[in-house]
């Protein structure tokens, strides 16, 4: 099955996740019919593919650019923080599907995207590859294995330390969820730490986590740099520039990931032997429908049961795949319409 690594403890973990037929069990795959259509939405667009990259990384450039560049009143500075943490968000996104292998169709091109796409938001891709691609879909929703928003049972969370029930409450509050993406998921597996849960230290794995770090540096020296015309101060300036939008960022991947994967009808697994692909892919993740044009915004990243069903569909076709398989199966699907009401409730029902 391809090149096995270890992660969180010596757990093996297999390079690429179960097929879209995966085997085993009397409704682990997805009819053959479906299957089948399902291979259109694969076509890749090269020219569409590098456009959207293009147009994001301009936008993320010009938005640093002014906020370092250009003398602004705090009322505008803090605003284009927040949308430069928003086009990070974009940008990721991007890499995600490059990192995948399903953004241009040139295998090649995919990984020097997937690098770059992935330097303002300090994700190393081969790192990002590991725990994402040959984790989190290899074995969605499986305790031990994958780390996405897992569930305690109460015996379990009784038995932890005071001090971490109250991080556990926080990090399903409105406000957590950034810092829960931060700590458990980034800090721990996608920064340099992560390095150390990797029993194979690959050389490629220190190697992007240099360039995130060599890539933070060089934004820090940018600032120092421009500012010299503006007469901006270092500090406030790397603040609004650098420090915020990375805040914004993991906030805004954080509620991504609890909305995909924290539904009341979610399945989620204790058994490694209990995990099978349609249960897991199909009936383990969430459609959140946005009101328009907010999916649109997110680059089509909540068309997420299309997404888990079939990694090669590029995110410029997730909406008409997850348009058929809603029109075909339904009622197998976790469909949610999204409200400030609903993500509230969900928030205080899961602390």
């Amino acid at each position: 099955m391809g090149e096995t690594g270890t992660v969180g403890g010596g757990l093996a973990v297999v390079a690429s996740p179960p097929g879209v037929g995966g085997g085993g069990g009397s409704k682990n795959s997805l009819p053959a019919d479906i299957r089948d259509e399902f291979q259109r939405f694969h076509r890749k667009s090269l020219g569409l593919a590098l456009t959207l990259f293009a147009l994001d990384a301009a936008a993320y450039a010009g938005c640093f650019t002014a906020l370092v560049g250009l003398r602004w009143p705090w009322a505008l500075k803090i605003p284009l923080s927040f949308l430069l943490g928003f086009f990070i968000t974009r940008l990721f996104i991007v890499g995600h599907d490059a990192a995948h292998g399903s953004l241009t169709g040139h295998r090649l091109l995919d990984a020097i995207i997937a690098r770059i796409a992935f330097l303002p938001s300090l994700h190393p891709c081969s790192l990002l590859q590991v725990g994402h691609n040959r984790v989190h879909h290899a074995f969605t929703n499986l305790k031990g294995i994958d780390f996405i928003w897992i569930p305690f049972s109460p015996e379990e969370y009784n038995g932890l330390p005071p001090w971490r029930q109250r991080a556990e409450r926080f990090y399903r509050s409105t406000f957590g969820l950034g810092a829960y993406y931060m700590f458990e998921i980034w800090w721990k597996y996608l920064s340099v730490q992560g390095l150390k849960v990797l029993e194979n230290g690959r050389a490629i794995y220190s190697g992007d986590v240099a360039l995130t770090l060599g890539f933070l540096c060089v934004q820090v020296m940018g600032v120092s740099f421009l500012i010299r015309s503006t007469g901006n101060a270092l500090a406030p300036t790397v603040f609004v520039a650098v420090v915020l939008p990375f805040l914004v960022w993991n906030w805004l991947m954080g509620f991504i990931i609890y909305n995909h994967h924290t539904a009341a009808s979610v399945r989620f697994f204790n058994k490694r032997a209990q995990w099978r692909f349609y249960e897991g892919q199909v009936k383990g993740t969430v459609h959140l429908v946005f009101p328009y044009p907010v999916g649109m915004l997110l680059n089509g990243i909540m068309e997420h049961t299309a997404h888990h069903i079939d990694v090669n569909i590029p995110f410029y076709r997730l909406g008409a795949a997850q348009r058929f398989l809603e029109a075909r199966m339904l009622d197998d699907l976790i469909v949610e319409k999204w409200s400030v009401q609903s993500f509230l409730s969900r928030s205080e029902e899961r602390r």
